[in-house]
């Protein structure tokens, strides 16, 4: 990548003193569309591509009659959209159910909100791209490319909707508050076996620990404290089973059903490198048309888990003009 700088600076410096060599240096402006899409380590069938646009200035340098070197300075619109998902389906949602399978006491448990509507999101990813070809020309006009592409990351914007029944949602509210209530009831659980356990050890401490006559059920005090010990590890552990259940399901229920348009600029790393592929077709006039397909390289994703990644790809499709 800092190569791919000091070239550009390089050639941006050659351009600015050799402009008088017979059009060795030519400046020029380009527009066009995307049509950009994003990889992911897990396929999602509901995505979709986004159409965005592309416009920016660049300087070709002619090394020779049919060879040269073009940078070009281009804003770029990219990104991906989900379309219609259907809420079960959802990462946010599976990560939900994987969780709460995990206790023994919520395993297969009703979510009333599976099979009640889909959610859409539109991401978009506003970069500064700034690509260097080399291009050759294989017929008259005709020029094909290649090269790489530092872009920076500008800002990145989420707009969410949802299509959620009311009684779906009441019921998720109704799911948090019983996880809520279940985790009180084997608080209280634990509770009474730590008073049980602090009652026998006052036994142990008098010298009693292994009297059966000393506590109920004919069990000595050093017994009837250990089951009670046992007792409360394993309320203390279904306490924080349920309380972190219920956080996730708040935390993801929020998400599932956030609306609106949220900046997401942090979760993308700044600069994405990619490669750049394409053709040229290039008038007497000056006028040129041009398609490219850009391969991102980086996992733009910030902070990602292992083995998830974001890619960028994108096809351009642009006109423009040499002076």
């Amino acid at each position: 990548m800092k190569k791919l700088f000091v070239s550009a600076i390089a050639l941006f410096a050659f351009a600015s003193t050799s402009f008088a060599q017979e059009k060795k240096v030519e400046f020029g402006l380009k527009a066009g569309a995307n049509i950009a899409f994003v990889t992911t380590e897990a396929p999602n069938p509901y995505a979709k591509q986004i159409y965005g646009p592309m416009f920016g200035g660049f300087v070709n340098y002619n090394v020779s009659e049919k060879f040269a070197v073009q940078l070009d300075l281009l804003y770029s619109q990219q990104g991906i959209q989900v379309d219609g998902q259907p809420i079960e389906e959802t990462d946010d949602l599976m990560a939900v159910r994987s969780d709460l399978d995990a206790l023994p006491a919520l395993t297969g448990i009703a979510l009333p909100i599976d099979g009640q509507g889909t959610v859409s999101r539109y991401y978009t990813y506003n970069y500064l791209n700034i690509p260097l070809v080399a291009k050759y020309e294989v017929a008259s006009g005709l020029k094909v490319m290649a090269g790489a592409q530092v872009g920076i990351l500008l800002n990145a914007n989420k707009n969410s909707s949802n299509n959620v029944s009311a009684e779906a949602i009441a019921g998720l509210e109704g799911n948090i508050a019983m996880l809520g209530a279940m985790a009180t009831a084997v608080q209280g659980q634990a509770d009474d076996a730590m008073a049980l356990s602090t009652q026998m050890q006052q036994l142990i401490d008098a010298g009693m620990g292994d009297d059966p006559q000393a506590s109920l059920g004919g069990a000595t005090p050093n017994q009837v404290k250990a089951q009670a010990d046992a007792g409360y590890a394993e309320a203390t552990a279904g306490v924080a089973q349920l309380s972190g259940a219920q956080a996730l399901l708040q935390e993801k229920g929020d998400d599932l059903l956030e609306e609106g348009d949220f900046d997401v600029t942090d979760s993308f790393i700044k600069t994405d490198v990619s490669l750049v592929f394409g053709a040229e077709y290039e008038m007497p006039s000056g006028l040129f048309f041009d398609a490219r397909f850009n391969l991102g390289l980086s996992n733009v994703k910030a902070n990602p888990a292992d083995g998830e990644y974001v890619k960028n790809r994108a096809v351009q499709i642009g006109v423009g003009y040499k002076f």
